[in-house]
């Protein structure tokens, strides 16, 4: 029987009869490790790990992680939420301006227009970091919408009326309008499958 040393299997030699048997030359066998993949949940917890502390800047190699996730989940609002607030608790030699920090909140908002922290995060940027408070308000006003979507005015609210509504509906009148609020229409759009769910629930 061969043993194993150091990983090598060594096989005794009987080619020749009548002889004692010889030990052979090790023979190496090479294992290809497949790299771990992360996934988003892997690179939030990472990060969350690596986290500064009170008042603690954040290490460049915690915001490299930060690139590297957005970059491998391009479509995560986390991520890029994480990013921008790791730019910011970055280092004086830290490789992106303040403004990228910016960029990545407005790419979470582009992303996922519903993710709330993005709309809060770029709000919070205006006010403390570049001290515009004007420019922070609709940023403050758009999450409050989105943790309220019933309260009256909401997107919500606004569609359900328009629903039922069996004449001068506001989405019928807003075909005609020049000046169209996208802004509002993505809003009315992402309550539709809600009221959707509602309407049919009621008929079942």
């Amino acid at each position: 029987m061969g043993e194993l040393f150091g990983g090598a299997n060594v096989q005794p030699s009987t080619a020749s009869a009548g002889r004692e048997p010889r030990w052979g030359q090790p023979s190496l066998t090479l294992r290809l490790v497949e790299p771990e993949v992360m996934t988003e949940e892997d690179y939030i917890e990472e990060l969350r790990e690596r986290w500064p502390r009170y008042k603690a800047k954040a290490m460049l190699e915690t915001v490299a992680l930060a690139d590297e996730a957005t970059r491998a989940f391009p479509r995560s609002p986390r991520l890029w939420c994480m990013r921008g607030n790791l730019i910011q608790l970055g280092p004086e030699n830290c490789p992106h301006s303040l403004n990228e920090a910016l960029a990545s909140y407005k790419r979470a908002i582009e992303v996922d227009p519903s993710f709330v922290q993005a709309w809060e995060d770029a709000g919070y940027f205006y006010q403390d970091v570049l001290d515009d408070k004007p420019a922070a308000q609709p940023y403050f006003r758009e999450a409050e919408k989105l943790k309220h979507p019933d309260a009256p005015g909401s997107a919500r609210d606004i569609l359900r009326r328009e629903f039922y509504a069996e004449e001068g509906s506001f989405l019928l009148e807003a075909r005609c309008r020049a000046n169209w609020d996208w802004d509002a229409f993505r809003r009315l759009t992402s309550a539709m499958y809600d009221v959707a769910d509602e309407v049919k629930a009621a008929f079942h």
